[in-house]
C-alpha cells in the first residue's frame, strides 16, 4: 500500500446530473451514502490484471490465453472488492469535462477524516508491474496493492481510493462528512438554482466552478457571489 507524505484534507467526487444521474447525486445529498462499484464495473480495462496466477499452479489457465477472458480465480478474487474512487482536485478541467459532463454536473467534497482516513493515493506507471501468486491466500496480500496501481494514462485524475471488502452496495456516512458542493457553470440556470437551494437547505456550502478565459484557469467562487455577478451584468447563463 502506498505511504503518503502529504495528504489532502478533502477528497472530491465528480458527478453527472443528466438523466438518472440526478437521482444518484441527490441520493448522496439526502441519504448520505456513496455507491461502491465492484472492480469489474470500473472504467479502467486493465484494472487488477497485473495480478496473474502462477500457471504452474492452476491447470487450464492456458485455455484463456490470447482472449479477453481473465482466469476464473483472478476474476472471483477481484469481485470480492468494491472501490470508491475520489480525487484530490476540485479545479481539474479534465475531471469536470470527463466526469461532470463538461461543467454541467457537480462535484461533492468530503472531509478525508474519519470515513476516508484509510483511502490511499494511486500510483501511475507506464508499464504495470506483474505479480504472480500460487494460491488464493497469497493473492489476498497482493490484490489491494494491485488496486493501488494504474496505467500512466490515468494520471490526470490524481485518484484516491477507498476499498471495501463487502457485499454492501453503498458506503454510508455521517452528513457532516460532506465539506462542500460545487456546481458546474454550464448547468442550466434554473437547475443550478434549484440544486443550490436544495444543498443549502441541507446545510451545505455551495460554490460554482467556471472557466476564466482571462486567467485560463478553473475558478471556484461562492454561489451567491456568482449569482450576484451575473445579475449585475444582466447575464442569463
Amino acid at each position: 500500500m502506498n505511504q503518503n507524505t502529504s495528504e489532502p484534507q478533502a477528497l472530491y467526487k465528480y458527478k453527472s446530473i443528466s438523466g438518472n444521474s440526478l437521482d444518484y447525486f441527490l441520493d448522496v445529498i439526502y441519504n448520505h451514502r456513496l455507491f461502491a462499484p465492484k472492480v469489474s464495473d470500473l472504467n479502467d480495462p486493465f484494472e487488477g490484471f497485473q495480478l496473474l496466477p502462477d500457471g504452474m499452479q492452476y491447470a487450464g489457465i492456458s485455455y484463456y490465453s490470447g482472449t479477453p477472458i481473465p482466469y476464473g480465480v483472478m476474476q472471483s478474487e477481484l469481485e470480492r472488492y468494491r472501490v470508491i474512487s475520489l480525487t484530490e482536485n476540485l479545479d481539474n478541467p479534465l475531471m469536470w469535462i470527463h466526469y461532470a459532463d463538461n461543467f454541467t454536473g457537480a462535484c461533492i467534497g468530503f472531509h478525508k477524516n474519519p470515513v476516508f482516513n484509510d483511502a490511499f493515493k494511486i500510483s501511475y506507471y507506464k508499464n504495470l508491474t506483474k505479480h504472480t501468486y500460487q494460491d488464493v491466500e497469497s493473492a489476498k496480500k497482493l490484490f489491494r496493492d494491485g488496486l493501488s496501481q494504474k496505467w500512466i494514462g490515468w494520471n490526470y485524475e490524481k485518484e484516491w481510493r477507498y476499498i471495501l471488502e463487502t457485499d454492501h452496495t453503498f458506503l454510508e456516512f455521517d452528513k457532516k462528512q460532506i465539506s462542500k458542493i460545487c456546481l458546474g457553470y454550464k448547468m442550466k440556470p434554473n437547475i443550478r438554482k434549484a440544486i443550490s437551494s436544495i444543498c443549502k437547505n441541507e446545510g451545505y456550502s455551495v460554490s460554482i466552478a467556471y472557466v476564466d478565459p482571462y486567467s485560463c484557469n478553473v475558478e471556484i467562487i461562492d454561489s451567491d457571489e456568482y449569482e450576484k455577478r451575473l445579475k449585475e451584468r444582466r447575464l442569463n447563463i
